[in-house]
């Protein structure tokens, strides 16, 4: 969902490829906390930590306050802090969607959701996904067709 969200945001202008892959990969940004996660694993030990500090996966940054930490963050060290909550946001608005939902007023516990998709599942995996990539490139297809 992070690619949809950088086509449907993105500056029309060469920028626009920089915009969507940031937000693609920024997607990923609140699965830092949990080791098994592509980023986890790409950090190491150093994810396990960071799962301990955030309150363990789906904690605090699947959170609105880890939205926040991730725009600060963003700010002091690229030229795109939209672009990164943006794509955090995907991700945050992804796992709304399902089973487990989220706790996105951390540190209240409670966890939120919008809809009952199972992570992995052959319905995300199906449907959801394919879906997402038609309303990435209908987006892109209107934004590009619209100048």
């Amino acid at each position: 969902m992070g690619v949809v969200t950088g086509v449907a945001t993105a500056p029309l202008s060469a920028g626009a490829v920089i915009w969507t892959v940031t937000t693609t990969l920024a997607a990923q940004l609140p699965d830092i906390d949990h080791p098994n996660s592509r980023l986890g694993r790409a950090l190491g030990p150093l994810a396990k930590v960071i799962s301990k500090l955030c309150g363990g996966h789906r904690g605090l940054t699947h959170s609105l306050i880890g939205l926040l930490i991730f725009y600060y963050l963003a700010d002091l060290f690229t030229p795109l802090p939209i672009a990164v909550t943006l794509g955090a946001a995907t991700h945050l608005l992804g796992d709304l969607m399902t089973e487990r939902g989220i706790p996105i007023f951390w540190p209240i516990k409670k966890r939120f959701r919008i809809a009952s998709f199972n992570t992995n599942s052959k319905v995300e995996k199906r449907l959801i996904f394919p879906l997402t990539i038609l309303a990435g490139l209908a987006v892109a297809v209107y934004r590009v067709s619209s100048l």
